[in-house]
């Protein structure tokens, strides 16, 4: 692995930047409103309405005139521009923007907007591109390096026209044309000005919310790419990519509503990450070093130096930990993070600090306990590709990148899952015999030189713990479900396995008994009455907690449960913890 030496800037600590000349004299409430709405939104309450981005009232003066004469209205709507104050007040500018915007929503809404009073929106639309000369105006609008310092109402009317353009691309190929350069355009300055689409507290002072409104409609600009047209029809892809991660980056609350916008967020990240779309059906079958060295160039060169590891881990964690990431959208997540951390040193070190590991860990294990049945591998086999790679990267001796791995990855749990998981959901996809081999022997050297250190050496203790719970059910496992085909690679995998587990000096039987032991005495099964695995052996490892060693659960979110439910009256909690000590 090519290691290069990176500067960057947190952009966490986005510095002051100086306030556009709008904020001067322009406060949201004296030129904005949130228009009138609909009986449906009447019952909305006093602090729904507080946290809509206000927009600017539609003009019917202008939209008749556009209607009636579309020359004459963009020779106007180019005059104001040019005559604009930059990032000043252009009232007049803001306006005629808005109420072209009106026109663009009713095409990517699909909706009759009653201002429009029969305007066919689309015929609109597609007449502005290829007869007017609309992409060459909004390029030139979205290439100037202040374009999101302008006013946000101004810069959110002219990201919904930008939307419509993209919508129509995918139905009108003179439109997709026209409109190729302008989407390069707007995701090249998207990246690199993304410092003016963090939170300014002291912009949201004159507009409330508007820079995230502004964050929102790029979303929105990146997701109508992304979802129904390839990328290729477009172009570019490497800025694409850049701009979906800033996204994705600078957006973390679309992950706090409901489950698709979470699926839409973690689309946004995959796609930037992997250059793959964020459904399924669209993958290609690309050629894999080609794909792998350009995911590389990307977090190395790109990512790195503009965000940095640590703050693009942090930002990373806040996806891993939502409770509502399963199956697609985690399988999406996990996908992104294991390609990404092995792009760079800075990455690897920030892995534990940052929490990003646990999480990951986490991650699948809930896919393990909640998931669909049968859908372990995809998200697994990016997993276990990610661990094998950092176990191959230090084969020297107590190499520090076996630490976090040791300590908190569940090395051994999760080779060991692989292994099952692999001959349960078949080699159709995900998880292969060859990948498991692979894992198996990058593992050994891993495992081996820390056996031979001192009985006492922590690390030495965590790893023998996961083969003394993982080993013997495994070995037991692969002999019990050796199929008719593939029996080959089966029995190597089973071989390696048992090997593995003689070389750090264990012995079957002995291991046959402490497991027999266990279930017995349900040792594998989650304290919690409530919860499934409390009858049926738990797919994962159960913890014990760590105040009094006797409760165990299959996660965190189990064990928080308990703990309120009464088992911290019950519990001998360490030097009188008030919370729940982790299990985990």
């Amino acid at each position: 692995m090519a290691l290069l030496s990176i500067s960057h800037e947190d952009p966490a600590s986005v510095t002051a930047q100086e306030l556009p000349l709008w904020t001067n004299d322009v406060v949201v409430d004296a030129v904005a409103v949130t228009q009138v709405p609909d009986e449906s939104e009447v019952s909305d309450t006093e602090e729904e309405v507080r946290a809509r981005v206000a927009r600017l009232d539609i003009d019917e003066d202008i939209l008749n005139a556009l209607d009636a004469d579309m020359d004459n209205a963009m020779r106007r709507w180019r005059n104001l521009y040019h005559q604009r104050v930059r990032c000043g007040t252009n009232k007049a500018l803001w306006s005629f923007t808005r109420t072209v915007a009106s026109v663009a929503e009713s095409v990517f809404n699909k909706t009759e907007n009653a201002k429009l009073k029969g305007t066919d929106a689309r015929r609109v639309t597609c007449l502005l591109v290829t007869e007017h000369g609309l992409c060459s105006f909004l390029e030139l609008i979205v290439s100037q390096d202040d374009f999101f310092s302008e006013y946000p109402d101004f810069v959110m009317s002219v990201l919904d026209v930008v939307i419509a353009v993209v919508a129509e691309a995918e139905k009108n190929v003179v439109v997709l044309r026209q409109s190729r350069e302008l989407i390069a355009a707007l995701c090249d300055n998207a990246w690199k000005t993304h410092t003016l689409l963090a939170d300014n507290d002291g912009v949201d002072r004159f507009y409330p919310l508007g820079r995230e409104g502004v964050r929102h409609q790029l979303y929105f600009v990146m997701l109508a790419i992304i979802m129904p047209l390839t990328t290729k029809s477009l172009g570019s892809e490497s800025v694409l990519r850049k701009a979906s991660f800033v996204c994705w980056f600078y957006s973390p609350e679309m992950e706090e509503t409901d489950g698709s916008e979470l699926n839409f967020s973690t689309i946004m990240l995959d796609y930037a990450i992997t250059g793959n779309h964020g459904t399924s059906k669209s993958r290609k079958n690309l050629d894999e070093e080609t794909v792998f060295s350009a995911q590389m160039e990307m977090m190395k060169l790109d990512i790195l130096p503009a965000f940095g590891a640590k703050a693009y881990l942090a930002r990373l964690c806040k996806t891993l930990e939502n409770p509502k990431l399963i199956d697609e959208s985690l399988n999406w997540a996990i996908t992104s993070m294991s390609k990404s951390v092995i792009a760079h040193s800075e990455f690897l070190n920030e892995l534990s600090p940052s929490g990003a590991l646990k999480a990951g860990v986490e991650c699948v294990n809930r896919q393990a306990l909640k998931g669909k049945p049968g859908k372990q591998s995809d998200s697994l086999c990016h997993f276990l590709g990610m661990y094998t790679t950092i176990m191959k990267t230090g084969p020297t001796r107590h190499h520090p990148a076996y630490t976090p791995l040791i300590r908190e990855g569940c090395i051994v749990e999760i080779v060991s899952r692989a292994l099952r998981v692999c001959v349960t959901e078949g080699q159709s996809y995900g998880l292969t015999y060859a990948m498991c081999l692979n894992a198996l022997n990058a593992l050994k050297i891993c495992v081996l030189p820390m056996n031979k250190l001192s009985a006492k050496n922590i690390l030495r203790k965590t790893m023998r713990h996961g083969f003394r719970d993982d080993w013997y059910p495994t070995l037991t496992f692969l002999r019990q479900t050796r199929p008719r085909a593939s029996v080959g690679e089966h029995d190597r995998l089973l071989d390696t396995w048992k090997r593995l587990g003689e070389d750090m000096g264990f012995d079957e039987d002995v291991q046959k008994a402490d497991y027999e032991r266990e279930l017995r005495k349900a040792l594998r099964h989650c304290t919690r009455t409530e919860c499934r695995y409390h009858k049926d052996v738990c797919p994962v490892r159960v913890r014990a907690c760590k105040g009094c060693a006797e409760a165990r659960y299959c996660s965190s979110a189990c064990q928080r449960i308990d703990w309120k439910d009464g088992h911290k009256s019950r519990c001998k909690r360490l030097n009188g913890a008030e919370g729940p000590p982790d299990a985990i």
